[in-house]
């Protein structure tokens, strides 16, 4: 992120941007996590507890001078991770926190079906017409623990929505269309 950072103050104009990453290695169960401003990521373990990663915040990329910190999160087989741009969880006259709560519920319990989960968060969430550009990433990580040879394992997969154009007129972003193309991808 330090190079993301200087990049950005070397551009003509200023520039402030948020940043979530990972690293996963599903052979192990380990992910290593980092953000700058960015809201952090959910987690979901295959009981269905779902909670919030608890990492440093840091400052949005182009601020200069922040020291940014990775954190290894050792996952249990089976496990869930879920990041989302802050077009899903801020709107204006609800509080943060609400929402972020609201997120937790929705993603407790057993989650089989990625795609699922991704709709059900967009349909509960999304405003229309969208206030800003949302995108979820949910993977999997590992098979869960008990899974035998028999039982058919969960999808793999991770699911995303695109991001959208930032002109509404463009995308269709609001728009039972626009929801729904996007919602494909999902």
């Amino acid at each position: 992120m330090h190079h993301l950072d200087d990049a950005l103050q070397e551009l003509d104009s200023p520039l402030l941007a948020t940043c979530l990453y990972g690293i996963c290695d599903c052979t192990v169960c380990r992910c290593w996590l980092g953000r700058a401003g960015h809201p952090p990521p959910a987690l979901v373990t295959p009981d269905g507890s779902a909670r919030l990663l608890d990492l440093p915040a840091g400052a949005p990329l182009g601020i200069g001078g922040i020291r940014f910190t990775t954190t290894e999160v050792v996952l249990d087989p089976g496990s869930i991770v879920v990041f989302y741009t802050d077009g899903l969880i801020e709107t204006r006259g609800i509080d943060l926190d609400e929402r972020l709560d609201e997120l937790i519920r929705l993603l407790s319990g057993a989650h089989n079906d990625l795609n699922l989960l991704c709709d059900t968060l967009m349909d509960h969430f999304a405003p229309s017409p969208a206030e800003d550009d949302i995108t979820i990433l949910a993977a999997r990580i590992g098979i869960p623990t008990g899974a035998t040879d028999s039982a058919e394992p969960p999808p793999r997969r991770s699911c995303a929505s695109p991001v959208r154009p930032s002109d509404p007129a463009r995308s269709g972003r609001g728009s039972d269309e626009g929801r729904q193309r996007n919602r494909q991808f999902c």
